[in-house]
């Protein structure tokens, strides 16, 4: 695959569709809110309550354009096919696993893995009886989501034998760990890729475009703390949003033994010119 990509005309509707609806105050988007209870009803993929949705844009609308997204992502960045073995680092509310259902078969595999208990628990609530769909609880420490947890997120080993999955996923993840940490998820999502597969994963990334957007006051997020190798937006709650310096951060991924198949940037900083929201990667094993 190149650098150029051309998603298929279902992708593109249901991207264009979640980028339409989810710009902050635009018409379309509060029309959606208000048929939510009807979507919500009509659904055949299960949908959280909101007060779950803390990785992604709330509302039932939303939540599965978001997913649906991703799976278009997937299929035509990392070339998913029905019998293609998935792991979902920090999966959240299965936001992308009810829409990939629709494209596994039984060959295939889905596996979540995800440090709030609660979204754990809905997922396997809904979800529990499908042999291919499992989710886990890995029940280890982050300062924002997960501020009692038992286990250390720097030295975390996944759950799951090396070179078990053909693509992983990691989004709005890395844009919530520390550099140890993300060095360490880094490592073990090497380990469980196996030798041709592919590594979808988004970050906030910092460099001289996004600076200048960010003077210019166009971007979300400002990022004004400097930490140890990374960029913070809250000083007292450092894992509530995380950035890295696009050198840096390539540097890690390189010390984990990946190589950037492509780099897309997000529209978080103001650009008008964008994939996603957040800055994608796709990573190939070294």
């Amino acid at each position: 695959m190149g650098s150029i990509r051309e998603l298929t005309l279902r992708g593109m509707t249901r991207v264009a569709a979640t980028k339409l609806v989810s710009r902050p105050g635009y018409p379309l988007r509060r029309f959606v809110r208000l048929i939510d209870p009807l979507i919500r009803l009509a659904s055949p993929i299960p949908i959280p309550p909101e007060t779950l949705m803390y990785e992604g844009p709330k509302g039932a609308a939303l939540y599965l354009l978001n997913g649906f997204e991703y799976m278009a992502y997937l299929r035509n960045f990392c070339g998913m096919k029905q019998d293609t073995h998935i792991l979902d680092i920090g999966c959240g509310v299965a936001r992308k696993a009810g829409p990939i259902i629709w494209t596994l078969d039984a060959s295939g595999s889905y596996n979540g893995f995800d440090i709030v208990a609660d979204a754990i628990d809905w997922c396997n609530s809904r979800y529990g009886s499908r042999k291919n769909l499992k989710f886990v609880h890995a029940d280890i420490v982050n300062g924002y989501y997960n501020p009692q947890g038992a286990g250390d997120a720097s030295s975390f080993t996944f759950p799951y034998a090396s070179e078990r999955f053909d693509i992983l996923l990691a989004s709005s993840l890395f844009t919530h760990l520390l550099p140890a940490t993300t060095q360490q998820y880094l490592n073990e999502a090497r380990r469980v890729m196996r030798p041709e597969g592919h590594f979808l994963a988004t970050f906030f990334v910092l460099d001289e475009e996004v600076r200048r957007l960010i003077r210019q006051g166009q971007s979300t997020y400002t990022f004004k703390h400097k930490a140890a190798d990374c960029w913070l937006q809250h000083l007292n709650e450092p894992e509530h949003v995380v950035a890295y310096e696009k050198d840096l951060l390539e540097h890690m991924l390189l010390r984990s033994s990946f190589t950037i198949e492509d780099y897309l940037p997000g529209s978080w900083c103001g650009r008008s010119r964008y994939t996603a929201y957040q800055d994608i990667y796709i990573l190939r094993p070294r």
